[in-house]
């Protein structure tokens, strides 16, 4: 048989049959400070079919253009909402566990982690982390190990890899 390279409509087409609202975790992304990093978040969360992004920060100062051009359709196709800390309770539910990932004190390693079937995952601003508020209401934080001497990792590429290995488990 002939090996041909497809489109990615027609290849994923019967896909959104294998996620299940139990599967189906949020984001929340911790005062991350470009647009396109915030637009890599939206498309990847999208990809891996996450329920809702919400991002902390001032909706003001979010150049929405940018992270529409680098979110393309998932910018109008995903559940998302920049909001104040003050306003975050009405956009989570209440039960989920929330996950950092996080390269804090007791952090767990991604590849021995045991995922709950839905939760939060919180990411942190790019130059800072989790901030420690937010670090407090998780219940757990995970972090990829690095094998090469960079040791740090584009916040969307964390997000990336989480995800993709938390839909293999």
């Amino acid at each position: 048989m002939e090996n041909k390279v497809l489109g990615a409509q027609e290849f994923f087409r019967g896909n959104e049959k294998l996620v299940t609202p139990a599967h189906r975790p949020i984001i929340l992304a911790d005062g991350l400070q470009t647009p396109e990093n915030m637009g890599l978040v939206l498309r990847v969360a999208d990809n891996a079919g996450c329920a809702k992004v919400i991002f902390l920060g001032d909706e003001n100062a979010i150049r929405k253009n940018k992270i529409k051009k680098t979110a393309q359709t998932s910018f109008k196709q995903l559940d998302w909402v920049i909001c104040q800390y003050d306003e975050l309770e009405r956009h989570l539910p209440s039960k989920l566990p929330w996950i950092g990932i996080e390269t804090a004190k007791n952090a767990v390693s991604i590849y021995e982690f045991k995922f709950p079937s839905n939760c939060v995952f919180v990411l942190g601003n790019e130059a800072h982390g989790i901030s420690p508020a937010l670090l407090k209401r998780c219940k757990h934080t995970i972090y990829l190990p690095m094998f090469g001497n960079t040791v740090s990792m584009n916040v969307s590429h964390a997000l990336v890899a989480t995800l993709f290995i938390y839909r293999g488990k």
